[in-house]
């Protein structure tokens, strides 16, 4: 009797949660299997062997018309290999075409934003991590930080205003304890990302600076890219400036870095997909161009896509001959 009254009150509680607020689960489960060299100015590079990973992630997302008038969202996820048993929350409030709120890693992400296209939606960057390169257009951006930011969406794209008051702060447990984080210098993020009106086309802009300490040892970045699609191809384009920063994306007053990408994709059936991505960093602690060249292979299961991808870094780091490529099939789910 009082298993059917627990069952029945949680029953209760639940439809009346569900009467003020509309939440949706979703996820995704994903399997590599990759195998690559350490990268070496040697004739004979090591072998890395074979792995098998994996990354999942199960996310919530509440939304919920206020009595203001207000549109409120907020919503977490859970991800293998983060530190944070909670990861990417945010709580926004939205007014006809304009959102402000808080978050980690989603919403106001305006300096991650990656355009160029690959078959199997990730970066250059993340194709194969054991080659280690250095190529990056988002190596100073605060977006996994925890901020506050301000968006205004228009008939062309969405703009987007960014502030995190410590860029060292990645925890999402201190609850009301300013004094738990060091002062570890601010960031600002400011940009916009959009189609302006053209269809088949998705544009990106933006500028952020980030302090290593307050007011001193400040890094910024300029970034700017297009995608166009027609037909079955995808082609685009992306360049990112750095200033005083290393190779290393850290602090160096007076050294300047760019990075610039390239990518093709072409679905040839409605099941198969080919891409080739192509990426450099220069500058100026960069001896010798790093250049990365991946082709990559897709079939679309029909809910699950399957891809394999080839990758080649050529003076990885900036060390010229430092040389190495890696394979890896990569299977995605999402539910």
């Amino acid at each position: 009797m009082k298993k059917i009254m627990l069952t029945t009150a949680l029953a209760s509680s639940m439809l009346v949660a569900a009467a003020h607020a509309e939440v949706k689960m979703s996820g995704a489960l994903e399997a590599t299997l990759g195998s690559g060299e350490t990268p070496s100015t040697s004739s004979t590079t090591t072998n890395q062997g074979t792995t098998v990973g994996w990354e999942a992630n199960l996310s919530w997302d509440a939304t919920k018309e206020l009595d203001s008038g207000l549109t409120m969202k907020a919503g977490a996820n859970i991800e293998s290999g983060e530190s944070n048993v909670m990861d990417a929350p945010y709580m926004t409030f939205t007014s006809g075409n304009v959102t402000f709120g808080l978050a980690q890693d989603t919403v106001f992400t305006i300096d991650d934003s990656t355009i160029v296209p690959s078959v199997d939606g990730n970066n250059i960057e993340d194709a194969n991590k054991g080659l280690g390169i250095s190529f990056k257009h988002n190596g100073v951006s605060i977006h996994d930080s925890n901020l506050m930011g301000v968006a205004f969406k228009t008939d062309y794209g969405s703009f987007q205003v960014v502030h995190s008051p410590k860029v060292g702060d990645k925890s999402v447990s201190n609850d009301s304890a300013p004094s738990a984080v060091a002062n570890s210098g601010q960031g600002q993020a400011l940009g916009f990302k959009g189609n302006l009106g053209v269809e088949g086309l998705t544009a990106v802009a933006y500028m952020n600076t980030k302090d290593s300490t307050h007011d001193s040892s400040e890094m910024s970045s300029q970034s700017i890219g297009a995608t166009y699609s027609f037909g079955s191809v995808k082609v685009g384009y992306q360049q990112t400036d750095y200033d005083d920063t290393s190779k290393s994306f850290a602090y160096s007053s007076g050294n300047n870095l760019k990075a610039q990408s390239l990518g093709v994709s072409f679905a040839a059936t409605d099941q198969i997909s080919l891409g080739i991505n192509l990426a450099e960093l220069s500058g100026d602690d960069v001896t010798t161009d790093e250049e990365t060249t991946s082709l990559t292979v897709g079939y679309d299961l029909g809910g699950a896509l399957v891809s394999l991808r080839m990758t080649e870094v050529e003076n990885k780091g900036g060390t010229s001959a430092t040389d190495g490529e890696a394979i890896e099939l990569r299977i995605k789910q999402k539910f």
